[in-house]
């Protein structure tokens, strides 16, 4: 970008130059939904092993993970587990009986500390790449 100043019947050129740095090991999301990553149809009342990958410099950060039941295409959260201790890469979640039948994604949030022990302030997160079906 070029910008002309005029001072005391001078004129300057001043060049402006704006540079951008990325490092893709902090740009690539570090963590990974492994399952259900999407096209599953899960019964109500099963049993679901949550399957995640977490590894990155930034893991020192991580405290706990979180875990959310997305409605699909509408994002409407529902919490499935937290505060699951930074060295698990799964979850069993039970499938409650009464969950209504739809198109979902699971979310999974690496959270660092916080000054309220209940909030998760995100260092990174990941969804299912696609939605999977809970039937009756």
């Amino acid at each position: 970008m070029n910008k002309k100043i005029i001072f005391a019947g001078l004129n300057f050129v001043v060049f402006i130059a704006v540079v951008f740095s990325a490092n893709a090991a902090t740009t690539t999301p570090t963590i990974r939904v492994i399952s259900p990553n999407g096209g599953e149809t899960l019964e109500t009342g099963s049993d679901v092993n949550i399957k995640w990958d977490f590894s990155s410099k930034r893991r020192k950060n991580a405290r706990w993970f979180k875990i959310d039941l997305l409605e699909a295409f509408t994002d409407k959260e529902t919490p499935i587990a937290t505060h699951i201790g930074k060295s698990v890469r799964n979850y069993a979640w039970n499938i409650p009986q009464n969950m209504k039948d739809g198109h979902y994604v699971v979310r999974v949030i690496a959270c660092a500390n916080s000054m309220r022990v209940t909030q998760c302030v995100a260092v990174d997160s990941d969804k299912s790449d696609a939605p999977f079906s809970i039937i009756k």
